[in-house]
This record gives structure tokens, sequence and C-alpha cells, in this order.
């Protein structure tokens, strides 16, 4: 019974632990000009890489925004490195056609 409710904590304080490392993930603001890509993907070039853009909502392609998300694990079906998307902004910046 004891090694039950040893078990029971040990599970409980990893459990703990790794959710409070998922609220304290590391914010990324990438500008550019995001990208639509088939099938689905919206793409962002920065200097460090390439992100993926995940959004509930529409972000614009084509034209100059600055994004800020937190990474969404290493490597998406696009083909770049995740990013969840927590605001955008338009900059103005123009983007090449």
């Amino acid at each position: 019974m004891r090694r039950i409710a040893k078990l029971v904590t040990m599970l409980g304080a990893i459990m703990a632990g790794s959710s409070a490392v998922a609220v304290a993930a590391e914010q990324i603001v990438v500008r550019g000009c995001a990208r639509s890509t088939p099938p689905f993907c919206t793409l962002i070039g920065s200097g460090s890489g390439t992100y993926a853009l995940i959004s509930d909502a529409p972000i614009p392609t084509d034209v100059g925004i600055a994004v800020t998300g937190t990474k969404a694990g290493d490597l998406g079906v696009c083909f770049a490195t995740p990013l969840k998307v927590v605001k955008w902004t338009r900059t103005g910046q123009p983007c090449p056609k």
C-alpha cells in the first residue's frame, strides 16, 4: 500500500512539473512576409529559420507582419518549426511579389 502511495505522489510531482514547463514556454517574435504554401501551410522566414504559423484565425499573406508566438514542436508537416500564434500585427513592410 505504501508503494502505491509513493508511486501516486511521484506521478503527481512529475505531472505538476511538466505542466509548469508548458506554461513557461518562451515567446518568439518573427517579422517578415508570410507566404501561403500548398496544401495548407502559412510560412514566415526569419534570420533564425522558417516557421509554420498555427492560428485559429486567418493570417494575411504577401504583406509584412510581426508575429508573436510559442514554439509548438521541432518540425511539422510543413517542414518548418511550428509556431503557435499568440498575436500578429501588420508592419507595412513591402513584400516582393
